[in-house]
């Protein structure tokens, strides 16, 4: 029989034992019962040893301080006034020695009844004994932590529970409070343990165990208490056997008496199965722990639809009222509740249930998905569409059933997640014909509101919630208004609705404190005021403590966000066929996983998206949030793709956008999508003031190509419109430029040649940011974040002569007018806009005079550094003035080469970087400039720099030879730009007249050394070399050694060099037969290697475009074939997730302008399929392809 049982039906007293257990599990979590444990609990330890020396009961306590007095001194005194006596006669020292000897502690180990009182949640535990069996049990006690208190000075930094030793502690913890003296002192002597005692009885319930009659212990604490606190005193309960002859003199000390001599018959373990029944009562209280929650399982076996839908009612009616489920329960139950759902759809199926119960079934299915935040999957989604269709084909089912109201707003739901405007109007219809009831009406204006908000229709947000009301005591839709008003920058409203909600919560929290749905709304209400709310009343550190509570409540949402948080990854597909290699030789392995539930992953990137857009509540200012925020946003995509754009766009951190926006994802999405989506950010951009408008402008400026011209047309308005727009410049002063950058940039590289004209005449009338009189005059910016749209202007195709750019005189004046003026930014934007007309031919002679003349006086004026942005070199290289261009060439000539390494320490600026750009503008390039003027070089030049070149390697030899290097700032690239410069530029043009033998040896040496210790740029050097006659012709047999290697930098030299090697075969400059390695070229894109595949395509298309005439129709049969079985891989997604599919457009791209250029200048291309080519180069999505289509008009 259990001892509730036992209990119920003898003892007189239960309904106070049922009382203290009551108080015992209050519903907050927190005791009002106290303990006090007298010495007969000590009886109830184990002794070590049978023979070891047993505990005295205080009668032989008694008798042994008595053997050393004269028995008429004590013959009428009890135990402590003997004591008092023994201590006057022989001292305390040997009155404390005599307790220990009587009382051996160690003799004793705790029992198991010491460990069950201790597992009871006590508000605290005093004890008045000497002995150490409480605390030793401590470390066997796993679910109480207590401190123990030994005397005064603990008290302060203690906090419950406590064990309190009010009367010492054995072995040295005194005094030991035995003494008359002892007592009568120890109110004062000890007045923080009796203010702490009396403090416990008067806001909690005293429990006594372990005092008996003859404790003079028990004698004086019970009429201390009683003389204290008097008629005032709350209850105090003794638990006892066998004291029904004290009860009359315990009620009147105000102690109610619980004898359970009635329940028990005497035995020799009467006092161990007492107690041990009593704890055993006391551990259970008859409710339901919320923690427990839900208390019958999902995951059963459902005979019928019926027994699915009870389970699914009788757990949602007992949900303790979490807005946000606690991780600790939704752990536990997200797969068991998918497994269920999955179980029940079949049901379903196969039962053919009537229309109503299938309704209501999935309606309580439908709240556990949305309470544990689950996604919905595609059969649960099917079966609510088919419900819904069924439903009003009988008209008679739709009128007040709010279950089917509770399918069609869920389905409203998911056609906003879906994004799918189109069905989202209908299940709008269907709703607006249904009778919702109030909560049902305003889930149904949050799911507008929210569509609206994806779409950035702010002022259409703004008409809605102006009919969105509901009673203050809708606390939750509270929330939600408070975030959507947040959302919209109404941050005053929002703290004044949350703040009028948490008064409310905290005002209802008074009446019933263990309310989880109140403690759980505190809680929500409260992290979103820390977040918004600069009022210090509302900081973290203010509610900290209060937070604390709620998190043992499970209710502060923060916790349960980290928990999230801490589960989140890149999502990798764990579902469907796989193919690994085995550990044997050949041995693949093939293996089939089908899961019918979501992954961990999903669920929980949902769950945290959910909580975010319903409660506004994230976690986002440390960067590594912010990058498992960008995690759970890329894992929606396989829930809800578009969804994800748009909680990335509301969300994302820029540096994470190619997870989103890469051009692979951006190329190969539907164009319907991304006309919705490109609409949708133009929106957001309108309304800036409210959006990331940065994020925004970088996303439209990445899908621009995918769009059609007339969405095209729209972002070219909003982007010229943006560009005068001075709260943009306010907003983001400091990085303007890296947002317009490369926005224009990328939309004039998107646009054919007359579109690139057209746009640019647009740009002309635009304002430069500073000019004054004009609409941007307040703008102030420096020469770093100053931005100009036609920094950002050129052509990509050759051919310009039809290009036309209207332009007025006007502002062609104006833009000379500026010329006039000091150094600037300014001036820069004035003259790289002329110059863009110089450069396209699209100026008069009288106005080309006019800008050239402009810009003598600009260098006559200012003798150097004449410009931010242009080269000083490509200025001159302008004026057509052959005296100022052969000035500066002769002082840029005879400088220093500047240099990286120097007294042992790595410098890091752009110095060589920029004489190497202005001596390619001075020197003639490999291809020559397409523009018709250039510097006048003397043979003198050539030789000057030539020697400056061998001072700068003799100084730098060492260092550039060694192993890489990096300095702070990464690895230094001097010698490839010093390379790259000597093969295109300087040996490609110098005069063979100016190269002394020495010179020749020199270089010589130069390139063993290099290809010694950098040989994939030795080889680069090869073509040139032999033209130079430093090398022999038969050099290029490295090449050919070269050529198959699997140093992938080794042969895109090698392609490199014989493309050079082409052109100075051309130019009549070298003599040789270049069949042999023109085949091994062929040979590598014939059977399409892909490490090297892009390399070779892009090297024969340049050959095609320059030197054509090098291949015969053989070898062009062996291009055109390729290129065909290229573009049907590409077709067919092959490079998809080849070895090289990062470079899949890459390929693309330079194939189209191999083909194309084969088209332009081969006589002979048969095999190439025009049209087909044509027709791909033009309707590609990818500028980098249609810039060649006009290749094949």
């Amino acid at each position: 029989m259990s001892e509730n049982c036992i209990f119920e039906r003898k003892l007189k007293m239960y309904n106070h034992l049922k009382n203290i257990r009551s108080k015992l599990w209050k519903e907050d979590g927190k005791s009002r019962v106290s303990l006090m444990v007298g010495s007969g609990f000590s009886l109830n330890a184990e002794k070590l040893k049978e023979s070891f020396e047993s505990m005295s009961l205080w009668s032989d306590l008694k008798n042994k301080i008595s053997e050393g007095l004269r028995k008429e001194e004590i013959e009428e005194l009890d135990v402590l006034e003997i004591g008092q006596l023994y201590a006057d006669e022989y001292g305390r020292a040997n009155l404390d020695e005599l307790l220990k000897q009587a009382i051996p502690d160690q003799n004793y180990e705790p029992g198991q009844l010491h460990e069950s009182l201790l597992r009871l949640p006590w508000s605290d535990v005093y004890t008045t004994n000497y002995d150490t069996l409480l605390e030793r049990a401590l470390p066997n006690v796993y679910e109480r932590s207590y401190q123990v208190i030994y005397d005064s000075s603990d008290i302060s930094s203690s906090s419950s529970p406590r064990i309190i030793k009010l009367h010492g502690s054995f072995p040295s913890k005194r005094p030991f409070i035995f003494t008359k003296n002892d007592y009568e002192s120890y109110e004062k002597e000890f007045a923080p343990l009796v203010n702490m005692v009396q403090q416990s009885i008067m806001e909690t319930t005293l429990v006594l165990i372990g005092f008996s009659g003859d404790d003079p212990n028990f004698e004086k604490w019970t009429n201390w208490v009683h003389d204290n606190l008097g008629d005032h005193m709350p209850k105090i309960y003794m638990l006892a056997y066998g004291e029904q002859k004290r009860e009359k003199k315990l009620r009147d000390k105000g102690i109610t008496l619980i004898d359970f001599k009635e329940v028990y018959d005497e035995n020799e373990n009467i006092y161990e199965l007492m107690f041990q029944n009593i704890f055993e009562f006391l551990s259970y209280e008859d409710r339901r722990e919320k923690i427990l929650w839900p208390y019958t399982s999902y995951y059963k076996k459902y005979i019928s639809i019926e027994d699915a839908i009870d389970t699914l009612i009788e757990n949602r009616r007992e949900y303790p009222g979490w807005l946000i489920v606690p991780d600790i329960i939704k752990k536990k139950n997200v797969e068991k509740i998918q497994i269920t759902c999955n179980e029940i759809l079949l049901l379903i199926e196969k039962k053919k249930s009537n229309l109503l119960t299938n309704i209501k079934v999935i309606k309580e299915l439908i709240w556990v998905y949305d309470k544990f935040l689950i996604p919905i999957n595609t059969q649960f989604h099917k079966l609510m569409k088919q419900l819904v269709q069924e439903s009003f084909e009988d008209l008679s089912l739709v009128g007040n059933n709010e279950d089917l109201n509770t399918i069609c707003l869920r389905l409203l739901k998911e056609a906003r997640l879906d994004f799918d405007e189109n069905d989202f109007e209908i299940n709008i219809k269907l709703l607006n014909q249904l009778n919702l009831n109030e909560e049902q009406r305003n889930i149904f204006l949050l799911e507008k509101i929210l569509f609206k908000l994806a779409n950035f229709k702010f002022s259409d947000v703004f008409s809605l919630i102006s009919e969105w009301t509901f009673p203050k005591k809708n606390l939750e839709m509270t929330i939600n208004k408070a975030n959507i008003l947040y959302r919209l920058g109404e941050v005053s409203q929002a703290i004044e609705l949350l703040e009028d909600c948490l008064g409310r919560v905290r005002k209802m929290l008074t009446i019933k404190s263990d309310d989880y749905h109140l403690l759980s709304v505190e809680g929500i209400a409260l992290v979103r005021l820390i977040k918004i709310n600069n009022d210090d009343k509302f900081s973290l550190k203010n509610s900290r403590n209060r937070l604390s509570y709620l998190e043992s409540k499970l209710c502060n949402p923060l916790k349960e966000l980290d928990f999230i948080y801490s589960r989140i990854r890149p999502y990798q597909r764990k579902s469907g066929a796989f193919v690994t290699k085995g550990f044997d030789p050949n041995n693949i392995i093939k293996t089939n996983n089908f899961r019918n539930v979501l992954e961990t992953e999903l669920v929980d990137s949902y769950c945290l998206i959910m909580i975010s857009e319903e409660f506004g509540i994230q976690i986002e200012k440390i960067s590594s949030i912010k990058s498992l925020l960008n995690n759970a946003i890329n894992n929606l995509e396989y829930l809800y793709p578009f969804y994800s754009w748009i909680i990335y766009l509301q969300m994302g951190d820029l540096k994470e956008i190619d997870k989103f926006f890469s051009r692979k994802i951006i190329f190969k999405a539907e164009s319907s999508k991304m006309t919705v989506f490109s609409n949708i950010v133009m929106n957001g951009i309108n309304n800036k003031e409210n959006t990331n408008t940065q994020l925004l402008l970088e996303v439209i400026s990445r899908i621009y190509s995918v769009l059609s011209k007339e969405e095209k047309g729209k972002i070219d308005d909003l982007v010229l419109k943006l560009f005068v727009d001075k709260e943009l410049y306010n907003k983001y002063t400091h990085i303007i430029n890296k947002i317009f950058s490369p926005l224009f940039r990328r939309i004039f590289f998107d646009k054919n040649t007359q579109e690139k004209a057209d746009f640019f005449s647009r740009i002309l009338k635009l304002p430069i940011i500073g000019e004054q009189n004009r609409e941007l005059k307040d703008i102030k910016l420096d020469h770093y974040n100053f931005f100009e749209p036609s920094f950002e202007f050129q052509f990509e195709v050759e051919n310009i002569s039809c290009v036309n750019i209207e332009v007025s005189r006007s502002d062609i004046n104006r833009l000379v007018g500026i010329l006039k003026n000091e150094k600037s930014v300014i001036r820069d934007a004035a003259l790289a806009r002329l110059v863009r007309l110089i450069e396209l031919n699209n100026l008069d002679k009288e106005n080309k005079n006019r800008i050239r003349e402009a810009i003598r006086i600009i260098i006559d004026r200012e003798n150097n550094n004449y410009s931010y942005y242009f080269l000083e070199s490509y200025l001159l290289k302008l004026t057509n003035d052959i005296k100022l261009q052969g000035d500066y060439a002769k002082k840029r000539i005879e400088g220093s080469i500047p240099r990286s390494f120097e007294n042992n320490l790595i410098t890091s600026s752009n110095n060589l970087n920029i004489l190497l750009s202005d001596l390619k503008n001075i020197f003639p390039n490999f291809i020559n400039d397409n523009i018709d003027y250039s510097y006048d070089v003397t043979d003198e030049m050539y030789k000057k720099w030539l020697e400056k070149f061998f001072e700068w390697w003799e100084n730098q030899e060492q260092w550039l030879l060694s192993v890489e290097k990096h300095d702070f700032f990464g690895g230094n690239d001097d010698l490839i730009k010093m390379i790259v410069f000597l093969k295109n530029s300087f040996l490609a043009n110098i005069p063979l007249s100016c190269l002394s033998t020495n010179d020749k040896r020199l270089i010589g040496e130069i390139y063993n050394k290099l290809l010694k210790f950098k040989p994939q740029k030795a080889i680069l050097l090869i073509p040139v070399l032999i033209r130079i006659n430093v090398l022999e012709p038969s050099e290029t047999g490295k090449l050919l050694e070269n050529l198959l290697t699997t140093d992938l930098k080794i042969v895109k030299s090698v392609v490199n060099a014989i493309y050079d090697l082409i052109i100075f075969c051309k130019r009549n400059e070298i003599n040789m037969d270049l069949s042999e390695l023109k085949n091994e070229l062929l040979y590598l894109y014939k059977y399409r290697k892909e490490t090297t595949l892009l390399e070779v395509t892009r090297t024969l298309k340049f050959i095609c475009e320059y030197a054509p005439e090098v291949f015969n129709d053989r070898e062009f049969e062996i291009i055109n074939k390729t290129l065909n079985f290229i573009i049907e891989d590409y077709n067919k997604g092959y490079y998809h997730n080849s070895f090289i599919s990062d470079e899949e457009f890459e390929l693309i791209s330079e194939s189209t302008g191999l083909a194309g250029y084969i088209y332009k200048n081969v006589l002979s291309h048969k095999c190439i399929d025009v049209e087909m080519w044509r027709l791909f180069a033009r309707k590609s999505k990818l500028p980098e392809v249609r810039k060649y289509a006009p290749l094949f008009d």
